[in-house]
């Protein structure tokens, strides 16, 4: 009976176990339940962000195909040459308002020079006249003072004619001193005023020279500004702005796209972990519900409380009935007080019946050889059996019958155990499970690492990409810039420059050496002449009665040195920066004179 009640106990503590499996599947599910909701909240957020994730993408290609377009129609090579024009437009306007500057200075120092050239010629003429009448008057002077030494028919030691007697004009010293002193003067202002004629027309010369130089380079500024510069640049600087605004708009909508795709990415992870998470949670519901069923079908008890309720009875039924046995036991022990007291009474007797044993005994070994001889006339253990046991025997049998019946329905329970068994022998132990699940977490996390690696390598190469494609932008800019800057370096080139330089000086010295070749000859003046196939000029003479070009070479002797003696003025001239030239040496003019200049 005790053994019974410990299989309940037993039962019953499995039962809590299973209670406890029911109520932890309960929390569980419930667990579940909420996991469920929250990925499927998760799951409608990462639909939510690859919908705007996709809708980022077509904003982005929509902004970048609108990009390409201004990318098509705006130059950068076009932009930075129409802003250095824009810098020679403003040079050009400087030299515009220079040059009428200038004109007007030219205009102004002309009128100075036309007014002045007239006081001048008023000036030379009084001047001439006041000479010619003071040379009249001394003349007058003189003869009188020569003739107040002869006398009538003397012979004059001036003329060698003969003296007629005494002039009828008298000059007096004094007029003669005062018109010399007014002649003076007026020769003083004269030389005065030429001086400031000879500077005016230095001044307007280089003023004509200034302005001739201003208006080729206006010209030349005028040849590389196109017509419609301001028009074109205002076009393209609205194309460049609205450029930069949509490469800033595209710079955010990419950075804002890669958010949400972190975003996106972030919530795929979080996906991933409750999926983890759910699928743990299944495995142990499924777990703790195979227990469950387990437990059901092994005790065939198919409502929990109930079975619950039904060993409570059974084992509150086994202890009333343990309770009674209890009571029952005292009452034997009470009994067994009384026999006690009978013991001695009974030993007596028992060691009477032992020598009746004995005696007994004696008569079994006999009886047994009997049986011996017995056992060789019968045919069977049977036979034997029935001639010497006789009906007390037949009962034993019957017992045995019933054993073996009792074997048999064992046999067939431990054959059921032994089916069920097999079917567990293929599942493993809890500890082997456990070192699988811990090999295979430890998989997953090594897998998760890896993943998380992976990522972050996708995203520097991604990053290495997107940085390689800025590179090739930057070098294409830097390759259109380089190309201005090279064409800007060859035009800047230390060369070009002297040239350029040297061509003005040469400019300058051969119109200067013209002027006085033009006075020494009165017929020829210099002219620079582009050579056909290249930048170099050459130096030809103009002949101005016929108009006709020819080269240096043609000059004769005479007009050789001229004309290099006009070119060493010219030098002297531009060299010295128009200062008066007091003296100048000559040696050996004709020794060394090149023929071609």
């Amino acid at each position: 009976m005790r053994h019974i009640k410990v299989e309940i106990e037993l039962i019953l503590k499995k039962l809590l176990e299973i209670k406890e499996y029911i109520l932890e599947v309960e929390t569980l599910q419930r667990e579940k339940k909420e996991l469920e909701k929250e990925f499927q909240k998760a799951k409608e957020e990462y639909t939510d962000l690859t919908r705007r994730v996709e809708k980022g993408r077509k904003i982005i290609e929509e902004e970048e195909r609108k990009l390409k377009g201004i990318e098509e129609k705006f130059s950068e090579e076009e932009y930075t040459s129409l802003k250095t024009k824009e810098r020679l437009l403003k040079e050009l306007e400087k030299k515009e308002k220079e040059l009428q500057k200038k004109e007007n200075e030219y205009e102004t120092v002309k009128e100075k020079l036309d007014t002045l050239y007239k006081e001048y010629i008023r000036v030379k003429k009084e001047f001439e006249k006041a000479e010619e009448e003071l040379k009249k008057r001394e003349l007058y002077y003189h003869a009188h003072m020569v003739s107040s030494y002869l006398s009538e028919g003397d012979i004059c030691p001036v003329c060698g004619g003969t003296y007629r007697g005494k002039l009828s004009h008298w000059v007096e010293i004094g007029d003669i001193n005062e018109l010399k002193a007014k002649t003076e003067k007026l020769e003083g202002e004269e030389k005065e005023l030429d001086k400031r004629l000879e500077l005016l027309k230095q001044k307007l010369s280089i003023l004509s020279e200034v302005i001739e130089k201003l208006r080729e380079e206006i010209g030349e500024y005028k040849r590389e500004i196109p017509e419609n510069l301001k028009g074109r640049l205002s076009e393209l600087e609205k194309l460049k702005a609205l450029k930069e605004k949509l490469e800033e708009k595209l710079r955010l909508y990419r950075q804002k796209l890669d958010e949400r795709i972190k975003q996106r990415e972030e919530v795929y992870d979080k996906l991933s972990r409750l999926q983890n998470r759910l699928n743990l949670l299944e495995e142990k519901i499924k777990e703790r519900l195979e227990k469950i069923n387990e437990f059901k079908e092994f005790y065939n008890c198919g409502n929990i409380s109930k079975c619950e309720k039904e060993l409570k009875g059974e084992l509150e039924s086994i202890n009333n009935l343990l309770k009674n046995l209890e009571k029952k036991e005292k009452t034997l022990q009470q009994e067994i007080e009384k026999v006690s007291l009978r013991k001695s009474k009974i030993e007596g007797e028992l060691s009477e019946v032992a020598r009746n044993i004995e005696l007994l005994e004696q008569e079994r070994r006999k009886k047994l050889n009997n049986l011996a001889e017995i056992y060789e006339i019968a045919k069977s253990p049977q036979e034997v059996l029935n001639l010497y046991l006789g009906e007390k025997e037949k009962l034993l049998e019957k017992k045995i019958k019933d054993f073996e019946e009792k074997k048999k329905v064992l046999s067939v329970k431990k054959r059921e155990l032994e089916e069920k068994v097999k079917f567990y022998e293929n599942v493993k132990d809890y500890e082997d499970v456990e070192k699988e699940y811990l090999r295979l977490r430890e998989g997953i996390d090594n897998l998760s690492k890896r993943i998380g690696e992976i990522k972050k390598e996708i995203e520097y190469v991604e990053e290495k990409i997107k940085r390689k494609e800025e590179v090739e932008k930057e070098l294409k800019d830097i390759e259109r810039k380089l190309q201005i800057y090279s064409i800007i370096k060859t035009d800047f080139r230390a060369d070009r420059f002297q040239k350029y330089v040297a061509e003005i000086m040469l400019r300058k010295v051969v119109d200067r050496a013209s002027e006085y070749f033009y006075k020494f000859t009165g017929t020829y003046f210099f002219e620079l002449e582009k050579t056909l196939g290249s930048r170099d000029r050459d130096i030809v003479v103009v002949e101005t009665t016929t108009n006709q070009m020819r080269p240096v070479s043609s000059l004769s002797g005479g007009e050789t040195f001229l004309a290099s003696l006009s070119f060493a003025f010219g030098v002297s001239d531009i060299l010295s920066g128009n200062a008066n030239l007091e003296s100048l040496f000559i040696d050996e003019g004709f020794g060394s004179l090149d023929q071609d200049m």
